[in-house]
């Protein structure tokens, strides 16, 4: 089996902060920020809770915590005279949050994912992931047929307007079928072991380290020209690290190579820029990939390859009226997408170090071994 092997090094060179979400969160009234010095400290909670504990205000803690009104940890600290020189030690680490706007509604950090020792990585799964994608719309924008039926079934689906507990799911997986369940083995095409992704392994990125991380805030950049910042903050990647990963293909499995999938991102990129356009954006690097939450539903989806722009922007639209709880669809106007000419209407930016950017975007480099 060895002489199927092919090894590659790939390199994502962060342009963009990268978040890869953990699914865990520190509450506001866990960090205490500085705003004068426009940083973050994230505690390390034993520490600081012993070290309370040995001052006698375990319980005053625990009060601080239980109640509605006191809400910055920064200014309970202050009032219990506790001062930056005491309170550091108990930190396990510091964030820059120069970018974000620090009002009195700033919200929960979203954290990062971290490995066992505490570091922050990007796993294999997330980079696989995201390829599995930018591969699938390029067989739908090289293969005609495949193509034509795609756009078949959703159409189809659209038209029907179902419920939305398993909305496009048949079809989303009949395409995944089609592109990727290639394998000759004894079993329903359906069946996951005819999938030739099976034979391409990425491992997770070696580990970064904390002083790579800052805090990120969303700005929702409207199609019309309008920016809007949220209480929602992120502990992201800066740009400008290098994240390392092995790639291993088995090619008695799977057909892809370091060049085909670089033309597939190259393909896949000149869709995306058309999205890009009509918020005055461009892509500037070659061999861009975005990886990670919050880079918005153009970039994780095929729509815009199986359908031709003005259908697609339609057809988005009807999507997110279908599966968005009714509150949210109403709210965020949906059925105004095709006027408005993009579909969604606003994508989601950030700020870093005083410029506008986009979420997740990385430059990828592959390197066989």
């Amino acid at each position: 089996m060895g002489q199927y092997l092919k090894s590659y090094r790939v390199i994502l060179t962060t342009k963009s902060p990268v978040f890869v979400g953990s699914g865990e969160k520190v509450q506001k009234k866990q960090y205490v920020l500085d705003r004068e010095k426009e940083k973050m400290y994230l505690p390390e909670m034993k520490t600081m809770y012993h070290a309370l504990q040995k001052r006698g205000m375990g319980q005053a803690y625990e009060r601080y915590l239980l109640n509605r009104d006191e809400k910055d940890f920064a200014a309970w600290m202050q009032n219990n005279k506790i001062s930056s020189k005491e309170y550091l030690p108990w930190m396990r680490y510091q964030l820059d949050c120069s970018d974000v706007a620090l009002t009195h509604q700033t919200n929960d950090l979203l954290l990062c994912v971290k490995d066992p020792y505490g570091m922050p990585y990007i796993p294999g799964s997330t980079l696989k992931g995201a390829l599995r994608t930018i591969l699938l719309a390029d067989k739908l924008l090289t293969d005609p047929n495949q193509k034509r039926r795609a756009q078949k079934n959703i159409r189809k689906e659209i038209d029907a307007s179902r419920s939305k507990r398993r909305y496009l799911v048949r079809e989303a997986n009949d395409m995944e079928q089609q592109a990727f369940h290639l394998l000759n083995y004894k079993t329903n095409q359906r069946n996951s072991v005819q999938d030739i992704m099976r034979g391409m392994i990425i491992s997770d990125s070696k580990p970064l380290s904390l002083k790579d991380l800052t805090v990120c805030q969303q700005i929702d950049h409207h199609v019309g020209g309008t920016k809007k910042r949220l209480p929602i903050m992120r502990e992201c990647i800066r740009p400008g690290r290098q994240i390392e990963f092995t790639m291993t293909i088995d090619e008695s499995l799977n057909p892809s190579t370091g060049e085909t999938i670089l033309t597939a991102i190259h393909n896949y990129l000149e869709i995306y820029n058309r999205f890009l356009r009509k918020f005055k954006k461009q892509n500037d690097v070659e061999n861009t990939i975005y990886v990670g939450g919050a880079v918005g539903f153009v970039s994780k989806t095929v729509l815009y390859d199986i359908f031709e722009e003005d259908e697609a922007i339609q057809s988005a639209g009807k999507i997110f009226e279908i599966t968005l709880p009714r509150s949210i669809a109403k709210q965020h106007k949906h059925y105004l997408d095709y006027e408005m000419g993009a579909s969604p209407h606003a994508m989601r930016e950030t700020i870093y170090e005083g410029k506008e950017c986009e979420f997740g975007k990385c430059e990828i480099h592959l390197e066989e071994l």
